[in-house]
Parts: C-alpha cells; structure tokens; sequence
C-alpha cells in the first residue's frame, strides 16, 4: 500500500487521505505501523467487538460505564474510551471488515473524539504512564489508520487529537528517559513525526532511543546481558521484556529507511535477545526470578514466543536458525530439550545464574549490596520479600510454578533460607530495598559453575553455596544463626504438585499419601514430578503434597480476590527458632526418574566441607572441584590442597592431572589486582601457583581462568600492597577563578586558554611508613574524560612545599612545581592509571613526612579535559593512593600483642545525648560517622616486643560489610584512659566516654571497608618503630569515614577469641656482633624473666663487668668491678619492655634478654 497525503472535500468536510503515489520514509514507517495494528484481533472477532462498542455508547460519544473524572493510579478508568475508539477505528480502517469505510462509523469516531476534547477538567490519572504513554500510542494508532482510509476524519480535528499525543513526560527526563519507558514514548514520538512529517522529530525519537542500546551503567542492558529497572534490579522480562518489544517495534519500522538503527546498535540488542532475554526460558515458560513483581499478575510466566518471533526479522540473519530453534520449543512444536545445550551462565552485575542442561533449566536469584530486592509497587508483589534471598527456578518441562503463585506459602520460597514469618509488612515502593552483603557472586567457564550468597537479613545469616555439574546441583547451607523470633526455614521446593512423590526412609522408595510428612535425619531421597532430591547428611525435612489456598488479590491488590485452590509441593528443613551454626546440604537431581534418583550415589558427586569458612563439592566423573572460599588462607579440599590470597569462588579441572584448569571471580567485587592460587597434588608433587588478575569496573565480578602444571612456579605467598590514601586534595583554576577555592568533588585537569587552565593537588602523609620499600605507585581512578583526552598526557611533578592547605589553595597562592616525576598517556574515562614515585616518596621518608604532588595536562584543548577521582568520591577504591610494595627481607621472632583494652565512645543514642556514657563491655566495637557519632579506641602493651620491629599491623575482625565506606587509624599519645564496664546500653560513666577521650594524633593509615564480613588489618610498622623504644604502652583511634554507614568490630569480649583486637608483629632478626662469643664450656643463667624489677644473673666463669642497654642501644646501666659469679639486677623504676643484658669476663662476653614488666 502506497499513501501520500490529499486534500479532498467531503460530506464530512476538510478530510485526510491517502493514495498511492511514491512512497516517503514517513509512508514507509507508516505502513508498518498499521500493518502491524492490525495484526490482531480476527476480523470476525474485531466486528463482534465493534457492535458492542457501539451499542454501549452514548449519543455525546461517551460510555456511560467510564468514571471520566476518575484519577486512580492503577485501573484508570478514562483508558477505556480510546482502546474502544481503536477497535472502531481499527475496523473502520480493516478492508475485510465489514466496517471498512462505513460513514456511521466514522462519525461515531469523531463524536467519540470530540467528547474527548471537550472533557473538563481534563483527563488525569496520578500513575504518569497513563498519559504519556497508554493514550498517545492509542491515539497514534487510531491517527494513522484513519490516513489509510478512503474518508478520514477532519484536519483540525486531527490535529488536536496530535496536540494530545505531547502532553506527557518527555523521552528527555525520568522517568520517561529510562528503559522501556523511553521505547515506549518514542514509539508515539514517530507515529507524531509521521503524521506532522516532521524529520527533526523522527530523528529525535531514533537518535533518544537509539542512544538506550547500549552498555549501560545503569538501567538498561549490562555488560553481562542481563537487563536492570528500576534501580539496581533483576528486569529481564518485566520492564525488559517491555524495551525489546520497544525497540523491535521501532526497529522493525525504521530498517530500509534513512532513520535505521546503525549495526553496532543492532549488535548490542542483539546479543542482549539471544544471551539474555531468551536464556531465562524452558520451553513454552520463563523462570519467575526474570519478572520482577509482575509474576503476582494472572497468566503471566509464559517466554514471549510473539515476541521471539518478530525480533528475529529485525536481527541478522546468521542468526535466524538458532531463533527458529528457540521459536519451536516455545511453541511446543518440539520438547523442552530440543536443541539445548549444556551452559552455565552467571549474570555477576545483577547476582543471577543460569544453568542449562537437556534434561532441565535452574534459575538462581540472589541479591547484594551493589543489587536491590524484587520491588513492592502500585499494590503488586505485596508478599515478594524473599525472592531474592536463594530463589530457585527448578524446570523440567518449564511449567512447574505457572499460576502457583497465590496459593504460595510465601515464607518459603525455593532455596531461600528465611524466618516463617505470616505477617508480610508493607516494604518501600519500587527498586528501592538493596541487599545488606557483598559476599554474593559466582564463577562459570561457560558450561559448570558455582553461586554464593552470603546471607545476612531478616535477623538471619546463612552461608548458602550452590555448585552446578551436569546430573545435579549440590545445595550447601553452614554458620545458620538467627535471632528473629520466628522458626527458620531452608525451602527447597514448592511448585504445582503433578503426579506422585515417593520418599526412602531406608527401606526403599514409597508413595506418600497427601498430606503432611515429617522425617528426622531419616529422609534419604525423595521424588517428584522429574525431579530427585537427595539428602546425603539427613536433617529436619518437611514434606507436604496436598493443596493449598489464597488469591490474587492477596499478593497483587490490582487482581481477582476470588479464592483459587492448587495442589502443592513443597520440600524444606526446619531449622527452628533462633538456630545457632546450624547447616543443611541436598542435591538437586532435575530431570530424573524416580529409578535415577534412588540408584544415586554420593561416590561420583561428592561434598567436600560444608562450614563458616570454606563450602566445596567434587565430582569425580567431571575431574572438577568447585569451592566458595569465604576468607583467603590454606585449605585442604581431601587429596588437593589449595591457597587463595583473596576470597574467592573457584572451579578447579583437571584435579588427578598435572595439567589444572583454575577459573575463579570475586564475589565481593571490591577486590583489585591479583588472585593467587596454589594448587598442591600428588600429580604436581609440590605447590604450584597462578596469578589471576582480577576484572575490574563492570567486569569485576566476572571469571578469570588460567592454568596450572608442571612448568607453574613453584608457591610463594603473595604480598599484597599497602594503600596509602591522600589526606589532602584539590584543584585550581586560573583567570577570574585564580582566587576561588575547589576542595571537594572531582580533581579536574585541563590545558586550556586563559580562565580554562585547571592542575590538581594531592597529599600524602609518609610519616609512618616503613623505608623498607620495593616500590611505590600513585593510583588514580579517570571519573570522567572529554572526547580528545587521548590527545593529552597528564604530567605528575613534586611538590617540596607541603604546607599548602586542601580549604586553601588556589591558582594565586599554589606552591611551584619541583621535578617531573613522570608522564601518563589520556585515557578514556572507567579506568586506573598508575605512575611510580618510588624515588620521591623514599625522599620525603627523611623530610617533614608529607609528600606532595601536582597534575596538569601537556596538550592544548577545550575537550582535552579529564577528571579524577578526589578522596571524598563514594567508592572508597576509586579513592587517590599511594600503593605501597615493601621491601621482603628475613624476618626474626613472630607473634602478637593481645589488645588490653578497647571500647568504643559515641555522642549521641536513641534516648538523646550519650557523651557521658561508657561501652567498655559491650562485647563489641563500633565506628560511624554521623548519626549517634562512634569512634573506637584501643590500647595494646608492648613488653613483649623482645627486639625492634621489622613488621607490625593491627588486625581487627569486621563483623559486617562495609564496603560503603573507609576506615581510619590514628595514634593516641595518651594511654591512660581505661577501658571502662558499660554495657551495650551504656550502663555506667566510669571508663572513658565521648567526653573524656583523648586527642588523637596523626592519621596512620586509611583502608577501604571490608567487602564481607572477616578479618582487617592497619599497617603500623612505621608507627612502632618510632614510638615503641619509648614508650611500653601504644593506643590507637578507629574511626568510619562514610556519613551514616555502621560498622563493628569483635572486641577483647567477643565469644571467639581468634576475632580479639591484636597487633601481629615481625622482629628484626637477632644479629650476634663479631666479638660476642660465648664461651662453649660457661653457662649464664638470668632469672626470673620476665621480671618486675629485681633479678639476678649467675656464671659459672667469674663476672667482672655487667652493661644494660635498651633496644635502641642506648646504654641505661653500667657495672664495673663486679668480681662475682652472681650479679643482682635491678631494673626498679624502668619502663617496661626488652633490655640487653650483657656479661663480660675476663675471656667471655654473654648476651641475655631481660623483659621488664610490672
């Protein structure tokens, strides 16, 4: 059909029309557009619905059933009068209708739109979707049908009706920029262009929605495929099934025109379809983790073949077959199994997994921090608290969980661990709930893999590991505690009960009559519907097979509140109330026959450890170990041993080989650098070790693979970097901002011309650092980059002058530029950049401990410029920092000081100010910035300290993620506050408190918070070094940077004594001078030691001369003329800590330690 438009004079009037002439590219889309409106309904049905429409309508145009000045937020009332005037206008545009062309029926049109026009107030509905997107795509519709008619409606009245297709939000702004919300107003933004032939439009509408096909940071595709709304949230079908229907029915319109997608876009959406939105799919259905809230909506959890079908036209024709392969097992033309093949997909942006097989499809759910919780919003999803926590997809034919969903028990959603709670309190609206761990991630090599969710919610916490092979899929819970009031669950299944179950107590397998089942550790499998679950280490299972009841409207207010009934089977442990390190473990057998599931042994497939450090899973047949490991360190998985220095998720091949394939990811993704792994096996015959380089931006959290042999070197334990951040940064700007001070937000470098020059300022505090350094870097993150920052190197020149004040610099008073320490090449923005100043930061070591540095561009541009990130962006690992590798050298004596008193201080509780109040025995220490205002406070004796240290950090165990925030020590001189005995409410004044703590002194060192819960530590070998030879007591201040983020610590009270505040510390090795050599035929005793003051040292060879001296060689005691074989020491009055003893005779000299202590 070929239109253009015509002027014709009618009965009706100034009429519009189109003929066939040569056809535009407003024709073109046009026609597509009303080719595709009319797809549906039949015409028979299409003509049943007109004379209904028609009979119920009133004379003025209206429909006496429609509340017009109705405003609700869901179920709008006047939406109803333009999907009626479609299916008129539908048919009176149909030529097979028996409607086409009829006058009557246009002229009801136009009453119906008139009507419309004339409303006042005017039509208004509080959800904004209504008006910007429901009636213009009906009313662009409704317009261009009414163009292919012989006689259409009246222009004027025509453009009214176009007036209304822009009275909405705009494409420009939120919400209508984001997503399918974009796609979907664009649609109508065209159909206007159209209409209005107006190009600048059209090519507004391609470019806004074009510019959406991309990788986003935010809402929209990921770089994995998976698809994100509303926030950080799980969308692929829901509001993602909405963007690929958008842009395929923009798509599909525009190619062949001059307004067509470019390839790289249609490269991009593509692989989102294929690798994303399909995957979520078995056979005619799709898993319910991908809908969101829209799975408490009747007859949804179908895949969208339709759709499948018409993305397949717009996408390149390479890949039609594997779309027709798809096509035909959701049409059920062939079975669930055609054509899959095995793959194991982890989505790490969005905390999901996929695993396909033949036989079956799992779906896996979980959520972290950096992801947010399946959302509550216009009065849908009322119950979905879990179904982020663990939820499981479990498919055979793909059907299992169609339609189950108001009869679910909602506290017991497939794989989630959760408290029984019956009461579901109302949550916040939208994506706005995130998840309160980082510990949560998988590892794939495209075909095996294994989950973690590292659980910490609902006053419940759970180590949950899922390890995905080929047959089955081994469930792993350890470290189950709660402290909620309700029974804790771990739910294995609940889907539609289809068939028999049967279950083996030991005696063989045996059919259930309906009902309720309970087995105590005596449950060894049971079997339903394809799917086996095996117990190998027994547990509370519950059992139920009979029907449950609920509605709609209980989980969705928006639906039918009449009562539906199903028949249910659900599977899960009983963990009862307030469990402490409870566990479970079961294997998931999907696709197998009752005969499978009973012959299944545990040989082949086989649990390693199941505890709160370490979850792993073998399989013999596969050669394969999978392992979660929840803190770095050494394991021994049976026959392999294995060192991580990061936590990590692993899968391991090739275990009986001298040839291991290592795949690996961080599940925190807050780690950066380097992964090493040691593998030990018989086949290697000693430790072998690989260097995975850990992805960062958005690929952190994504696999890394390497491989392991006989040519591998051989282990050394991996030391990791000190991170040293700025204490002071900012930028300057020249011309009329030559006095203007810029010292938070980004640090902004540009050459450009007069009043555009802008160079940057960082500083360092190197008072503490060891001298003993290999190497030093300064990292920088690139936030942001103009276009022809390649153009450009960024200089890095020292700065000797280092009193210059972050609140204070500026283009008029910045210090001058010493030495160009170097050059880094521009580079785009989302990345690191480093620059070595080893030789720089060594000197500042012997200055006044600040090291400085400036940063300005080499190369003239306006679109030069780049920023970096300054010390207070959001991320803690984006911060400035020196990035500290010490120098390894032999180390003499190790061990640790036990803390002797800690306590944390706060401003502020509940009940008011708490200034005056003491936490000394709260069990526990806590930092946070803002809010009640907590620092924490520590104090550690250094008597033991035998000889000088070489090596020292404090090491505290964080009870929680922290990754929102950064944490900073600083020295106390004073260490005479006591520790105190208030409780956790503050229950006493005496000890210290907010309003006796002592001045802190300079900053030491600030690390980024802890991703999971685990140890910490804080460098402090410079700091001891330099205090410890005078002082025998040394206190430290811990404090959070973040505005508002708690954080805590284990204190010396804590249960677990491995998690007390200490100082672990290296001593220089003992060095015997040349001439002190002892007499092999004399013995030299000193006793008691350690002393308090009074001791006494003996010889078997005469003593003529005694000499004390403190570590630093400083003599404090000399005795000449002893002539003795005994010598009475007297240390009364010393400060506690090591003196050298040395014992001089007339062919002898004896050293011997003495350590002082009250």
């Amino acid at each position: 059909m070929k239109y253009i438009r015509l002027l014709a004079i009618v009965v009706l009037g100034c009429c519009i029309q189109l003929q066939g002439f040569a056809q535009s590219d407003f024709d073109v889309i046009m026609e597509r557009i009303f080719a595709d409106y009319q797809q549906s309904p039949s015409t028979t049905n299409l003509d049943s619905q007109v004379a209904s429409v028609r009979a119920s309508m009133d004379i003025d145009g209206s429909w006496p059933d429609i509340n017009y000045a109705d405003q609700s937020q869901t179920n709008w009332q006047p939406v109803k009068h333009y999907e009626r005037v479609s299916v008129l206008a539908k048919a009176y545009s149909r030529t097979e209708s028996s409607y086409y062309g009829d006058s009557t029926l246009l002229a009801d049109i136009t009453t119906a739109m008139e009507y419309w026009l004339g409303l006042s107030p005017v039509p208004y509905s509080t959800n904004w979707w209504f008006l910007s997107i429901k009636v213009p795509k009906d009313i662009g519709n409704i317009l261009i049908a009414l163009r292919t008619t012989p006689v259409g409606i009246d222009s004027t009245l025509e453009s009214s009706m176009i007036e209304w297709m822009d009275k909405g939000v705009s494409m420009t702004v939120s919400p209508g920029k984001d997503g399918s919300n974009l796609t979907d107003i664009g649609q109508h933004y065209i159909m206007r262009a159209c209409l209005t032939e107006d190009s600048g439009l059209m090519q507004h509408a391609v470019t806004e929605t074009g510019n959406s096909i991309k990788i986003s940071a935010g809402e929209g595709i990921k770089r994995d495929n998976s698809y994100m709304a509303h926030g950080a949230q799980l969308y692929i079908y829901g509001y993602g099934r909405e963007y690929v229907s958008g842009i395929r029915n923009i798509a599909v319109n525009i190619t062949g025109t001059s307004y067509a997608y470019p390839p790289e876009k249609v490269a991009i959406f593509s692989d989102f379809v294929r690798n994303g939105f399909i995957k979520t799919s078995r056979g005619a259905y799709a898993d319910f983790n991908a809908f969101g809230r829209s799975i408490t909506r009747s007859g949804v959890g179908r895949a969208d073949v339709n759709l499948i079908e018409q993305v397949k036209n717009v996408d390149l024709p390479q890949y039609h077959a594997s779309y027709d392969t798809v096509i035909a097992r959701m049409r059920a033309q062939e079975s669930p199994d055609y054509g899959v093949t095995p793959e194991h997909l982890h989505y790490w942006q969005s905390d999901y997994t996929i695993h396909h097989r033949p036989d079956y499809m799992v779906g896996l759910r979980n959520v972290s921090t950096r992801t947010v919780k399946s959302e509550m919003g216009n009065g849908e999803n009322i119950k979905g608290h879990f179904l982020t926590d663990g939820a499981t997809y479990i498919a055979v034919d793909g059907d299992e969980y169609f339609g189950v969903y108001p009869v679910w028990d909602w506290n017991k959603i497939p794989g989630a661990t959760t408290p029984a709670i019956t009461s579901f309190t109302p949550r916040s609206s939208w994506g706005s709930n995130p998840g309160k761990t980082n510990f949560v991630g998988g590892v794939s090599d495209g075909q095996y893999g294994a989950s973690v969710y590292d659980m910490d919610d609902y006053n419940t916490k759970a180590k949950k590991a899922w390890f995905f092979f080929d047959e089955a899929v081994i469930c792993l819970g350890a470290a189950i505690n709660a402290t909620a009031p309700e029974a804790i669950n771990t739910t294995i299944n609940q889907a539609l009960l289809e068939g028999s179950v049967v279950a083996d107590t030991g005696s063989g397998g045996a059919t259930l009559t309906s009902g309720s089942h309970a087995f105590s550790d005596n449950l060894n499998w049971a079997w339903h519907n394809d799917v086996g679950y095996v117990f190998p280490e027994g547990g509370q299972v519950k059992l139920n097979n009979q029907s449950q009841s609920g509605s709609w409207s209980s989980i969705n207010q928006t639906q039918s509140s009449a009562q539906v009934t199903e028949e249910v089977f659900k599977l899960w442990f009983e963990h009862g109330t307030t469990p402490v390190n409870d566990s479970y473990a079961y294997i998931l057998l999907p696709g197998a026959t009752q005969q499978a599931t009973a012959n299944f042994g545990t040989n082949e497939v086989e649990i390693l450890v199941n505890s709160d450090t370490v979850q792993a899973a073998r399989h013999s047949g596969l050669d394969m170990v999978q392992a979660v490991f929840y803190r770095s360190g050494s394991y021994l998985l049976d026959s392999i041993k294995v060192n991580v220095s990061k936590p990590c998720v692993l899968l391991l091949k090739g275990g009986s080989t001298s040839t291991l394939h290592v795949t690996a990811a961080d599940p925190t993704q807050g780690n950066s650098g380097v992964l090493r792994v040691g593998i030990e096996t018989t086949a290697l015959g000693e430790m072998k070790m690989v260097d995975l380089s850990l992805p960062e931006g958005d690929l952190a959290g994504s696999s890394v693979s390497g491989e392991i042999n006989q040519s591998s070197p051989a282990f050394e334990q991996l030391v990791e970097p000190q991170v040293l951040g700025a204490v002071a940064d900012a930028y300057v700007r020249d011309g009329s901002y030559a006095g203007t001070n810029y010292p938070t937000g980004n640090l902004v470098v540009k050459k450009d011309g007069s009043g555009y020059h802008r160079e940057s300022f960082l500083k360092f505090n190197t008072t503490n650092l060891s001298s003993q350094l290999d190497s030093v870097k300064l990292r920088l993150w690139v936030n942001n980059a103009n276009t022809t920052v390649t153009d450009t190197n960024w200089e890095i020149h020292h700065v000797s002058d280092d009193t210059w004040q972050e609140a204070g610099i500026t283009w008029n008073n910045m210090p001058v530029k010493d030495s160009l320490l170097g050059q880094i090449p521009g580079v785009p923005a989302g990345q690191f950049v480093e620059l070595d100043v080893t030789g720089a930061v060594l000197g500042s070591l012997s200055g006044d401990g600040a090291f400085s540095v400036n940063i300005s561009g080499t190369f003239q541009g306006s679109k030069t410029d780049a920023q970096f990130a300054s010390r207070e962006h959001a991320d803690p690992a984006r911060r400035p920092v020196l990035v500290i590798y010490k120098t390894e050298i032999a180390g003499g004596e190790e061990g640790s000081l036990p803390v002797v008193a800690d306590t944390f201080v706060q401003r502020a509780d509940a009940n008011g100010d708490a200034s005056d109040k003491n936490y000394g025995t709260a069990g526990y220490l806590v930092a946070q910035n803002g809010g009640y205002d907590r620092e924490i406070y520590l104090k550690f004796a250094l008597s033991d300290l035998t000889a000088p240290v070489q090596q020292a950090t404090i090491q505290l165990y964080s009870m929680r993620s922290a990754s929102a925030t950064s944490w900073e020590l600083y020295g106390v001189t004073d260490a005479s506050w006591e520790e105190g005995v208030g409780n956790w409410q503050g229950n006493s004044a005496e000890g210290l408190t907010w309003n006796t703590r002592p001045t802190s002194g300079a900053l030491l060192q600030t690390i980024p918070g802890s991703a999971q819960e685990g140890p910490v530590e804080f460098d402090i070998t410079g700091y001891l070094q330099q205090v410890a030879p005078q002082q025998d007591t040394v206190a430290f201040k811990v404090v959070s940077t973040a505005s508002g983020v708690y954080t805590s610590f284990a204190s010396g009270e804590n249960s677990d004594g491995s998690r007390y505040p200490k100082i672990q510390y290296v001593l220089e090795p003992e060095v015997v001078a040349e001439e002190l050599k002892p007499s092999p035929k004399n013995k030299v005793l000193l006793f008691p030691n350690p002393l308090e003051g009074m001791g006494t040292v003996t010889s078997e060879r005469l003593i003529r001369q005694v000499v004390i001296r403190q570590r630093t060689g400083e003599v404090v005691l000399e005795k000449q003329d002893v002539n003795g074989y005994e010598y009475e020491l007297d240390l009364t009055g010393m400060k506690n800590g090591l003196y050298y003893v040395v014992i001089i005779g007339d062919d002898y000299t004896e050293v011997r330690k003495a350590i002082k202590r009250k």
